[in-house]
């Protein structure tokens, strides 16, 4: 099967081999919910036998998990967010699994199974598009919209808010559950706008717009050069980078 989101918020589950629709579920008229100023970005993801899909919109945002086979609500947890476009991405813990969002207003920690929120860290970018994606045993999370750009390396077992431990402190401390690297480390400025980074290796790439690449150490978010890798007009680039 092959599950697909739509620019207009339609998921659609297809038969892989013949591209038939199976069934679809249309976020916008079943849920009376508004769409993002330039459409749906975000893509669906699997975890087990659910398909999770991120809906950051003005109003009535929410993430929730259908089941693969027939659509049907797993669960459904509102978020007070606007609209964001970044894909969720499925972490496993020695905690459980989680579902790990991007937004503007909190970066999130989802129980997988449960929906419960699990640890946030709010205020963050004003726009956010770039997907969270896995870096060791944390999870590296950027928010690119000028002048509001920070990188976070975040331990998925920390639990509660830990907006006032982190922000304005590089480096991790201790979370309201008592355990110590909420956040492996953080960087107030650096991330990208629009482009998913890429870990690869022990190192970070983050492409910005303007056609610069940096690259950091993975682990401690150190930066060992930066250099111009595309000459773009305008800040044109876009695509998220993967390795080979």
């Amino acid at each position: 099967l092959l599950y697909v989101m739509g620019a207009t918020g339609t998921l659609q589950c297809l038969d892989a081999a013949t591209g038939e629709p199976i069934w679809s579920y249309d976020l916008v008229s079943e849920l009376e919910i508004g769409t993002p100023e330039w459409g749906f970005a975000s893509s669906p993801v699997i975890d087990e036998d659910q398909v999770i899909v991120q809906c950051d919109v003005y109003d009535d945002a929410f993430i929730a998990a259908l089941d693969l086979k027939d659509g049907a609500t797993n669960w459904r947890v509102e978020r007070e967010e606007i609209s964001g476009w970044g894909t969720p991405l499925v972490v496993k813990t020695n905690r459980g699994t989680q579902i790990v969002a991007n937004g503007p207003r909190a970066i999130c920690g989802y129980d997988a199974s449960t929906e419960q929120e699990l640890w946030r860290i709010g205020e963050n970018s004003e726009v956010t598009v770039a997907s969270p994606i896995p870096n060791g045993d944390q999870v590296l999370v950027t928010g690119g919209y000028k002048p509001i750009d920070p990188i976070y390396s975040i331990n998925p077992n920390s639990r509660g808010d830990l907006t006032d431990q982190i922000l304005g402190n590089e480096g991790g401390k201790e979370n309201s559950s008592g355990e110590d690297d909420a956040v492996g480390w953080y960087l107030p400025k650096g991330g990208a706008y629009l482009i998913t980074p890429l870990v690869y290796r022990d190192q970070i790439y983050i492409f910005q717009s303007n056609g610069v690449m940096s690259c950091r150490q993975a682990d401690n978010g150190t930066e060992g050069y930066k250099k111009r890798v595309a000459s773009v007009r305008g800040g044109d680039l876009g695509a998220s980078p993967i390795a080979c």
